[in-house]
C-alpha cells in the first residue's frame, strides 16, 4: 500500500471515531433529559397530591363551619337560609373528599376531561381569574404609589436670596425681572 492509501484510512477511521462519540454523548444528553423530566414530573405529581390534600382538608372545615351556620339559622327560624347552609355544606364536603382521597393522576384525568367537555366554562373560570388578578394588582399598585408618595423623603424648597429676589433672572410668569432700580 502506498502512503495516501494508509493516510486516507486513517482518516476515514478518525471520522467514525468523531461519529461514534458524537453519538454516544447525544444519547448521554438524551437519557439525561429523560431523567430530568421523569424528575420534574415526579414533583409535580408530589405537589399536585399535597396542594389537593391540604385544599380536601380546609374544605372539610370550611363545610364544618357552614353547617354550624345552618344550625344557628335553623335555630333563628331562617329555614331557606340555613338550607342553603346545609346545601353549600354537603357540596364543600363532597369535593374536599374528592380532592383529599384521589391521587394526582385521577385529579389531572378528570380536570382535562372537564376541560374538553365543558371548554366554555374553562373558559369563563380563566376570565374571571385574570379578571381578580387584575384587581388584585391594581390595588396593590394603588397601595404601593401611596407608600412610595409618602415615605420618600421631601426635597427642600427653593432659597431667596436675603433681599427677597431670586437669582433667577426669568420671573414665575416667564417674563424678565425688571432691571435693578427700574421701580
Amino acid at each position: 500500500m502506498d502512503q495516501t492509501t494508509v493516510q486516507a484510512g486513517s482518516q476515514t477511521g478518525a471520522v467514525e471515531d468523531t461519529k461514534q462519540a458524537a453519538q454516544q454523548a447525544a444519547d448521554k444528553a438524551q437519557e439525561k433529559a429523560q431523567d430530568l423530566a421523569g424528575q420534574a414530573r415526579d414533583q409535580f405529581r408530589r405537589q399536585v397530591d399535597d396542594r389537593s390534600t391540604d385544599a380536601g382538608l380546609k374544605l372539610g372545615e370550611t363545610a364544618s363551619d357552614l353547617r354550624s351556620v345552618g344550625t344557628q339559622l335553623r335555630q333563628q327560624d331562617k329555614a331557606g337560609a340555613a338550607k342553603v347552609a346545609y346545601q353549600a355544606a354537603d357540596r364543600a364536603e363532597r369535593v374536599g373528599d374528592y380532592l383529599t382521597r384521589s391521587g394526582p393522576d385521577q385529579i389531572l384525568r378528570d380536570a382535562e376531561q372537564f376541560g374538553r367537555q365543558r371548554p366554555g366554562a374553562v373558559i369563563a373560570g380563566g376570565l374571571l381569574l385574570g379578571l381578580a388578578a387584575a384587581r388584585l394588582l391594581k390595588a396593590s399598585s394603588r397601595d404601593r404609589y401611596s407608600y412610595e408618595r409618602y415615605s420618600r423623603p421631601q426635597l427642600p424648597a427653593a432659597r431667596t436670596p436675603s433681599n427677597g429676589h431670586s437669582d433667577n433672572p426669568v420671573g414665575s410668569a416667564g417674563r424678565s425681572a425688571p432691571a435693578p432700580g427700574a421701580h
